[in-house]
């Protein structure tokens, strides 16, 4: 009998082992490969404050980002809207909580409903709302008035249809 309870102990010892060793390469691998999911309602978390420039001689609009989008800067996050391509190289594209006939450049929505993509590979075409989602390291741009309030770097896309 003594037997038999030693070889079921080193068997659970033995299970317990190879589980622990499950346990960890599966934590580290959801560790790697997390991303928060970000919505266009976090994006909405911004306001936007009037500031003058003798320079140009007119006002700029300076996004004051709240806490909770605050949280999502520097950290991987994936986004899914509509591509939008801004140059005939395709060196300057955005995606878009709207497709292009209601998005913020038609006058249709605001700034927070659009992110501007950098991408770590170049891509040559892709269809005008065209559906998809972006993963990359988002960055909340309050001062460099030659890009978006938004930005996805090092980003990827993954198109849906």
């Amino acid at each position: 009998m003594k037997l038999v309870i030693k070889i079921a102990d080193r068997m659970c010892q033995s299970n317990l082992r190879i589980l622990s060793l499950f346990l960890l390469i599966f934590s580290v691998n959801l560790d790697i490969n997390s991303q928060d999911i970000l919505t266009w309602d976090h994006l909405a978390d911004v306001t936007f404050e009037e500031k003058f420039d003798e320079e140009i001689g007119g006002s700029w609009l300076i996004p004051i980002f709240g806490d909770n989008i605050k949280t999502y800067q520097n950290k991987q996050v994936e986004l899914e809207g509509f591509l939008i391509n801004l140059d005939l190289d395709f060196t300057l594209i955005i995606i878009s909580k709207n497709p292009y006939a209601a998005c913020f450049f038609c006058g249709m929505a605001g700034p927070e409903t659009v992110v501007e993509i950098q991408l770590t590979h170049h891509i040559d075409k892709f269809k005008l709302d065209q559906r998809a989602i972006i993963r990359g390291e988002l960055l909340l741009n309050k001062i460099d008035f030659d890009h978006f309030n938004y930005i996805l770097k090092n980003a990827s896309i993954t198109f849906i249809d």
